[in-house]
């Protein structure tokens, strides 16, 4: 199965990072500035048709709304949601099979200074949601994921978290998860924290403009 491995960042994986995927898998790195659209036919002409969309872009500028500018809303708010637009439409013509989005608990919980990551990532809860129901075919799962022991969390947010109590989630652990994920399964958006205290949300479909029409369903 061809696997696309884009990035809708400002820049490239650091070259510790690109020296192992190089080793030890078969993922190859193509770089682009939000609109994957021009890249798509030397991708499509090395791998063949995409089958799969993995989005986990995210960037953090953590603020108040009263001292948080436009540009760092903007820029929070489109890595994820004009990046995932970018990446649907790179692909609308594609044989997809399974569309992973990573969200976050943020946007379900919230969080202090972050009401635009927040806000991006029920965006794509939502849009997880439209998509499985418009496409009854395709895998789509948006994943909540709680904070990891790398990635977007520095040294200065880990001990915010330590300092709150919130465990991380170590790097393997959550791997093992994302792959479970990729099983086709009824679930649509589910959280996944430290303290692997999930929950599914069904969504309750009226029709493709009432997406806010939701229950949760604790894991037994």
């Amino acid at each position: 199965m061809p696997l696309y491995a884009g990035f809708e960042c400002y820049s490239p994986p650091n070259a510790a990072h690109m020296t192992w995927l190089k080793s030890n898998t078969n993922l190859r790195w193509w770089g682009y500035y939000l609109d994957p659209a021009p890249r798509m036919a030397e991708i499509r002409s090395a791998w063949g048709p995409v089958t799969a969309v993995v989005h986990g872009a995210g960037v953090l500028a953590d603020k108040k709304i009263a001292d948080k500018t436009q540009e760092q809303f903007d820029r929070v708010f489109d890595t994820k949601v004009a990046g995932l637009r970018a990446l649907l439409a790179a692909t609308a013509g594609d044989p997809l099979r399974w569309v992973v989005l990573f969200s976050s608990v943020a946007a379900r919980t919230g969080n202090n200074g972050q009401c635009d990551y927040a806000m991006a990532n029920e965006v794509l809860n939502k849009v997880a949601c439209a998509l499985r129901h418009e496409r009854d075919s395709l895998v789509v799962k948006a994943i909540g994921w709680g904070p990891w022991e790398g990635g977007m969390v520095t040294p200065s947010l880990k001990a915010h978290f330590d300092q709150m109590g919130v465990a991380l989630l170590p790097l393997a652990e959550g791997a093992k998860r994302f792959v479970d994920e990729l099983l086709p399964r009824d679930v649509v958006s589910r959280a996944i924290t430290a303290r692997m205290l999930d929950q599914d949300i069904d969504h309750v479909w009226l029709d493709a403009t009432q997406l806010d029409h939701f229950h949760i369903r604790d894991r037994k």
